[in-house]
């Protein structure tokens, strides 16, 4: 289970930043985590509400629902408005599960100037990456701010996305920025790219950056690199 193999224990207060399919991985730890913890799910950017969670808004009454999500308003879009960096520490939960990070559901992208919004208290940091990108174009249909991974990277707008372009993301300036306390990268949508790929990239990363990878798919155990 992916709250095992991070080692979650109350108290932890875990960011996802990244690629699409950040909301289904959270939905999934908090199911695996409400046995043991009281748990609260969270934004500091933007999230539509979760099926089957109940929302609590800012001055609402809050229950003994676990999960909760916890918002400060909601948009007219329907998205769920994040609670303040100040206000995060007040949330009485065991463990917070934050989503710190946009990517206009693209499997790939790159942090603007301002983001991601990374909470400073933050005790594991999760960078998610969707493997169905591998193969297609450096481009805005499949990468998030393309022309900024392309300037990071060295590639060409529309080449082809591969491993080696992922783990030149993995830096400070690019995928790991404003990450805090233990580090894991999330390799999401296994059984799109298949597990053959998704264990040739894992390796790569794993030799290039020395960070700690994490396979995901869905019908598939989390596995670890």
């Amino acid at each position: 289970m992916l709250k095992d193999i991070m080692g979650i224990s109350q108290g932890d207060i875990v960011s996802f930043v990244g690629g699409g399919g950040k909301t289904t991985i959270i939905r999934e730890l908090a199911g695996e985590l409400v046995s043991e913890y009281s748990v609260a799910i969270t934004t500091t950017t933007h999230i539509y509400p979760i099926p089957g969670v109940r929302t609590v808004f800012e001055g609402g009454e809050v229950s003994d629902d676990n999960p909760i999500v916890f918002a400060w308003d909601m948009e007219s879009s329907g998205k769920l408005v994040g609670v303040p960096d100040d206000r995060l520490k007040d949330i009485e939960r065991d463990v917070l599960l934050i989503e710190a990070d946009g990517s206009k559901g693209r499997p790939l992208k790159t942090p603007a100037e301002w983001e991601p919004a990374v909470p400073r208290f933050t005790t594991i940091t999760c960078v998610v990456i969707g493997l169905d990108v591998l193969g297609k174009g450096l481009n805005g249909q499949y990468v998030h701010r393309a022309e900024r991974v392309c300037d990071l990277t060295g590639y060409a707008l529309n080449s082809q996305v591969d491993a080696k372009l992922i783990a030149k993301l993995l830096t400070a300036k690019g995928l790991l920025k404003g990450a805090r306390g233990r580090i894991f990268i999330i390799l999401n949508k296994a059984d799109i790219a298949g597990l053959g790929a998704a264990r040739d990239t894992a390796a790569y990363i794993k030799d290039s950056t020395g960070n700690d990878i994490i396979i995901r798919g869905n019908g598939l155990k989390y596995t670890t690199f």
